[in-house]
């Protein structure tokens, strides 16, 4: 068994890229691309010959050796076309033990092993299987949403995928309900004009009338559409709902809908 810790300038991107794009547990985030953007020299541990691989996002503060879970990587961990076996994956969790203190969100597929000085807790992930009727999905929508559609419907809202501009990302910075620094609206920007050019960013605006109440972006990659954020005005809040509309576009066209809000 090879276990390799490589530098972010030692990696291969074409088979680092592969490796995650073939994985059972495939996450955009854990792309070279992507972790360039949120996590500028970052470090991977690599099995084989890319045969599993691991982002590390490894830097120093005052000194000292620190993990930390990069900005809209709701998701990160171990990435392999195969199932592995219990001993590989606890080898793959000894690497945060090159570090105190350690944040690091494994994906979904991961499951936690004891290792000595790790301590693991699992926290729920929303995913919505894509692949049946919409009607089928409408069904499955809670009492809530269900009456925030029909709430959006009776006063005549419409929604509406768009090409993303300027316009649209300033809407969305000045209408967030939480913090957001420069930081990460320099790096959410790079995300959005990155998979705009790749073409795998799908956006969407809720109005009423010209009226722009509130915007969503995803990214669609590997049969996966994720949510990565959305925006409203305080009436867009009350009244708008700009969920279901990527759901009935993309309900052919994808398998999954995660919810990996940034």
């Amino acid at each position: 068994m090879s276990l390799r810790l490589l530098k972010r300038k030692e990696i291969d991107d074409k088979k680092w890229d592969s490796c995650i794009a073939d994985s059972v547990s495939f996450r955009h985030q854990a792309l070279t691309w992507h972790m360039d953007i949120v996590f500028p020299g970052w470090y991977g541990v690599v099995y084989n010959d890319y045969d599993a691989v691991l982002p590390l996002p490894l830097s120093k503060k005052y000194g000292v050796k620190v993990i930390t879970q990069p900005v809209f990587c709701q998701q990160l961990g171990i990435f392999s076309e195969k199932k592995l076996s219990d001993g590989i994956i606890n080898e793959f969790y000894k690497y945060l033990n090159l570090t105190f203190p350690v944040l690091y969100n494994f994906n979904s597929f991961n499951a936690p092993q004891f290792v000595k000085g790790v301590k693991i807790k699992k926290y729920p992930n929303v995913e919505l299987d894509l692949k049946p009727d919409y009607q089928e999905l409408y069904g499955r929508y809670s009492k809530n949403t269900k009456r925030n559609i029909k709430k959006a419907n009776s006063i005549q809202l419409s929604v509406t995928e768009v090409s993303p501009d300027i316009g649209m990302l300033e809407f969305h910075y000045r209408n967030l309900k939480f913090e957001f620094n420069d930081k990460k609206k320099r790096a959410f920007t790079r995300i959005v004009e990155r998979t705009k050019k790749e073409g795998i960013l799908k956006t969407f605006v809720c109005r009423k009338g010209n009226v722009i109440l509130s915007t969503a972006f995803f990214i669609l990659i590997n049969n996966r559409l994720t949510f990565i954020g959305s925006s409203s005005t305080s009436e867009g809040y009350d009244t708008a709902d700009v969920e279901d509309d990527p759901i009935k576009v993309n309900r052919n066209i994808c398998g999954k809908r995660d919810y990996s809000g940034f």
